[in-house]
């Protein structure tokens, strides 16, 4: 008995505690998330009337079913009609049951253990949640499933229960880090950063080198230079022309004088 008290008298001085700081700050505004939110949240999805803010996938799956609704990322709420109380289920069970369902309806041999409560589930599910999936489960050896329903297979994916959708940060690989937005853009700008120092060096390295031949890259396209190469090329050409013809008469000349003497 003594415990129980001290259990209320602690529950109780955390009570005035927090009623004490929200009236000093002003009001919820000042706090910060992790002091009172999760705490609010923790205390509401216990309550029937609870229905925080979803994904439009969540609200899209949530028309569709009636007994079993989307709460958040993580939770459940299956009630079978008003007046039965509501029940929370982890979204993760919801997956576990949906693959049981898939195995039943498509292995070639019946899974040897099943989910806890599955049973109950199923027909709790295929009488109550009126959405057009069906919940097949085994009784005595054999699969039961009702053929004049027509109804789809309930699986992970219609359930809004593939691995992403089920758990409230994103799932990393085993090469990967979670970094804050900040982080990974001022990574990112250090990165352009050195590219741009890199190639503006690597110009004026080659530059120099350039210079120290005589010429620039920037010298070797102008037209001008172009110009002048083609002259010094057509003189070279001129001389090395005028220079034959000269031989070519040389050794003319000297074939007739030959011819004279003898």
């Amino acid at each position: 008995m003594a415990g129980v008290v001290a259990l209320v008298s602690i529950f109780h001085g955390y009570s005035q505690a927090r009623r004490l700081r929200l009236s000093d700050t002003g009001g919820i505004g000042e706090f910060a998330p992790t002091e009172f939110v999760p705490m609010s949240t923790e205390i509401n999805i216990f309550n029937s009337a609870f229905k925080p803010p979803i994904s439009e996938r969540f609200q899209a799956y949530n028309d569709v079913h009636s007994a079993l609704k989307r709460l958040s990322t993580t939770l459940f709420r299956f009630q079978r009609s008003p007046e039965y109380e509501p029940v929370l289920f982890d979204a993760r069970a919801i997956q576990l049951f949906a693959r049981f369902n898939v195995a039943i309806c498509s292995g070639d041999t019946l899974p040897q253990v099943a989910p806890a409560h599955y049973d109950a589930f199923a027909k709790a599910m295929n009488s109550h949640d009126d959405s057009g999936f069906g919940w097949a489960y085994i009784e005595d050896g054999v699969i039961v499933w009702d053929e004049t329903a027509n109804l789809t297979p309930a699986d992970p994916e219609s359930f809004c229960v593939l691995d992403h959708e089920i758990t409230e940060g994103r799932i990393l690989g085993a090469d990967e880090v979670a970094v804050s937005t900040t982080y990974f853009e001022n990574a990112e700008r250090l990165v352009l950063l050195d590219q741009c120092r890199e190639t503006k060096y690597y110009q004026l390295r080659q530059n120099k080198k350039n210079e120290r031949h005589g010429l620039t890259l920037a010298d070797i396209h102008t037209k001008e230079a172009k110009d002048k190469f083609a002259m010094k090329r057509k003189a070279l050409l001129d001389a090395a022309s005028t220079s034959k013809k000269q031989k070519v008469a040389e050794g003319g000349a000297g074939g007739d004088g030959d011819a004279t003497m003898n």
